[in-house]
């Protein structure tokens, strides 16, 4: 029985039953948690029934939430649409890196508002984001944050990603904002 055909019923389920699944669970500025597979692996050799196959998976959850508990309501989900086809399954090396967001009424959420507006416009209002950043061990480590930076979200970590320099700009212009303000 090869490993890597029992995966694609795995790879079904995660790219179609859980996104539907996860996005009933939202946050009105985070959206809703994802998870996402960027890496497979199988097999010894192309002549071999493969016995293993391993899916690289990345989630993100929405702060407040365990991680250990998000990993087996996904697991559940797949094990629940994919039923016996996908085999046996086993999670492995479960990465935590808190979720997290600051109040609205913080005072430091005023201070990175009122640069982005200086520079920006009035019409600049916080928006939330699924994923990564050294943001999140620092705010679980109890300093308060917020992610600023220039770019737009779709191109980010794919072989096209770009920069406009003016964005940049900006970007500095916000910076330089924030710190004389705290300064």
């Amino acid at each position: 029985v090869s490993a890597i055909y029992r995966t694609r019923h795995v790879l079904h389920a995660l790219e179609t039953v859980v996104p539907q699944k996860l996005a009933a669970r939202k946050d009105p500025l985070l959206g809703s948690p994802t998870i996402s597979c960027g890496m497979i692996d199988g097999g010894e050799k192309p002549n071999v029934v493969p016995a293993r196959c391993t899916l690289h998976r990345a989630g993100r959850i929405l702060p407040g939430r365990d991680a250990q508990a998000f990993v087996d309501q996904v697991m559940g989900w797949v094990r629940e649409s994919a039923g016996e086809a996908a085999g046996p399954l086993t999670v492995h090396g479960i990465e935590r890196s808190a979720a997290f967001a600051i109040p609205r009424d913080h005072p430091f959420t005023a201070t990175v508002l009122a640069a982005s507006r200086k520079a920006l416009g009035p019409g600049v209002e916080p928006v939330g984001g699924a994923f990564f950043s050294d943001a999140g061990p620092i705010a679980a480590a109890g300093t308060p944050c917020i992610v600023v930076g220039p770019g737009d979200f779709a191109p980010a970590h794919t072989p096209d990603e770009y920069l406009d320099i003016d964005e940049l700009i900006r970007c500095a212009d916000i910076t330089e904002n924030i710190i004389r303000t705290l300064v």
